[in-house]
């Protein structure tokens, strides 16, 4: 383990660091820095402050930065809910993707399974809106999208779904971080189950190794058309 400083509020034309809350483009590259912890294999990640104008909740000093209210719970508690609440307790999945990933891309992406959920997060920090195909490992029959962009964050709704499907194209706003949960449809993955018959009698013997047919009586052993063989009593 170790710490990482995420840079918050350095301004390269002063060289200094200016006042103010941190830019909705610093705290995507705070969502990138989680998301490349779990793509490395990391099983948690720790932040050290709760209360600060860089991290969870807001200290007061609104004086030189607007917006930081004592108590508030600022944007970067919200982008972290992306991961705390959904991705806690799952298990990452191998994924791949056409845009290049790098560290700090422009696009990134991860997946991962929790019970009969599939989820999907995406970060795109470009200007530009963006269409994801995906190919899911199941068939799903649900979405429920959390989209955080500079306007809003956190907000919740419903993906429209026709059908229960494995290949869906969605979108991902300009500057966000989505997080796509999918519900797997397990009625779809089901195997019909087959029709049971009784099975008939093929053969039977009587103790001696005779063969003998249905009218008779006493102890034989019998062969059913599923390849069992069964000793029985006659009355």
């Amino acid at each position: 383990m170790t710490e990482h400083s995420v840079e918050n509020g350095w301004d390269a034309s002063i060289g200094a660091q200016r006042n103010g809350l941190p830019t909705w483009h610093e705290e995507l590259i705070f969502a990138e820095e989680l998301n490349e912890c779990m793509l490395a294999g990391g099983t948690g990640y720790i932040y050290w402050y709760m209360q600060a104008h860089w991290a969870f909740i807001g200290t007061g000093e609104q004086q030189h930065m607007p917006g930081n209210e004592k108590g508030k719970v600022l944007r970067r508690a919200y982008v972290m809910s992306h991961f705390s609440k959904n991705v806690t307790g799952s298990t990452r999945l191998n994924h791949t993707m056409n845009f290049k990933t790098a560290t700090n891309a422009p696009f990134e992406s991860s997946a991962y399974i929790k019970g009969d959920s599939l989820i999907v997060m995406a970060i795109d920090t470009t200007k530009n809106a963006v269409d994801i195909n995906l190919t899911l490992p199941y068939p799903v029959k649900s979405c429920e999208q959390w989209l955080s962009t500079e306007e809003a964050v956190c907000q919740k709704t419903p993906v429209d779904m026709a059908s229960s499907t494995k290949q869906l194209t969605l979108p991902v706003p300009a500057r966000s971080l989505v997080t796509y949960i999918f519900q797997i449809d397990r009625q779809a993955m089901a195997i019909a189950d087959q029709p049971q018959t009784a099975p008939v009698v093929e053969t039977a013997y009587d103790l001696q190794g005779r063969r003998v047919d249905d009218s008779s009586r006493g102890f034989c052993i019998v062969r059913f058309s599923n390849g069992c063989t069964k000793k029985i009593f006659r009355p």
